[in-house]
């Protein structure tokens, strides 16, 4: 059915316009009507700097279930769900519409007396990416020592993921020679004595591509990997068990009040560095001119 979306422009700019929607869920997808979204810089990232437009995108978001594909088991009609939606891709995929087509592997049921609807929307994304034993400032002028001090006794550290940009010149420099550097942007220059390559939180979806020619995969082969779908189940599973005991939620940030359209005010405090420790999350229902 036609319904409003976040729509990117051919240009990379984005707007609240009417699309013309009639999503059906194929075997392995669920059919969401949207009731809030956490915004994630990827949101516009993907379309100013990958060419991800003519698309919605939108990665964290809670939905009632209104639709269930073929074949597709663990979910009834009116439930509410968070998920990892895809968020990249067809426009049906992106979360920032009033209806999206979600992955039935990376949705789940949540107890709305350990967290809200808002709250659970913070969720998905953040877990899926930010593991560490140690903690350390990306942007200490002294971050290379701060590494290597922390490398135990005469170990050498063979592996690093950077998540932050695509730059390979700090990784170079702590993992030893012959180590890989993961990146979950394209890299930008070469790096002769490593292995380089990206990977992104969207492997899990395992899709058959992002359509975006600017995602440069090792030997030009996109990763798929359904399995580290499952485990990323079973540590969704433990955290929403976990809510308020090991696993602490962030703080949410509520803006205008203007559904869809505080997305672009978050986009604007992004760009500033102004939101930190905290998600922004916006209602649906908020949005003004919803049918």
């Amino acid at each position: 059915m036609p319904h409003k979306a976040i729509w990117v422009n051919s240009d990379a700019t984005q707007e609240v316009k009417s699309i013309p929607g009639d999503y059906k869920p194929p075997k392995g997808d669920l059919l969401l009507k949207t009731i809030c979204v956490a915004v994630n810089p990827g949101d516009f990232k993907h379309p100013e700097t990958f060419g991800a437009v003519n698309t919605v995108e939108g990665f964290d978001a809670v939905g009632e279930v209104i639709g269930i594909g073929p074949e597709t088991e663990g979910f009834k009609i009116g439930e509410k769900v968070l998920t990892f939606a895809r968020g990249i891709g067809p426009a049906e995929w992106g979360a920032s519409q009033e209806f999206f087509l979600a992955l039935a592997a990376t949705c789940w049921n949540f107890d709305e007396s350990k967290l809200s609807e808002d709250q659970a929307a913070t969720i998905p994304l953040a877990l899926f990416t930010a593991w560490a034993d140690i903690v350390l400032d990306y942007k200490d002028e002294n971050i290379v020592e701060r590494i290597k001090e922390a490398i135990p006794g005469s170990k050498k550290l063979q592996h690093g993921f950077n998540c932050v940009g695509a730059s390979v010149e700090l990784l170079e420099d702590v993992i030893d020679q012959g180590g890989s550097i993961i990146l979950s942007l394209p890299p930008t220059a070469q790096c002769p004595g490593h292995h380089v390559e990206m990977a992104i939180a969207g492997t899990v979806h395992n899709l058959e591509t992002f359509r975006v020619p600017e995602f440069k995969f090792h030997r030009g082969v996109e990763p798929r990997d359904s399995h580290g779908a499952e485990v990323l189940r079973s540590i969704m599973h433990w955290t929403l068990k976990e809510i308020g005991v090991r696993y602490q939620l962030p703080r949410v940030r509520t803006l205008g009040g203007r559904g869809m359209y505080d997305a672009f005010e978050a986009f604007a405090l992004m760009r500033e560095n102004r939101i930190s420790g905290e998600k922004v999350v916006w209602r649906m229902s908020e949005t003004p001119g919803l049918l």
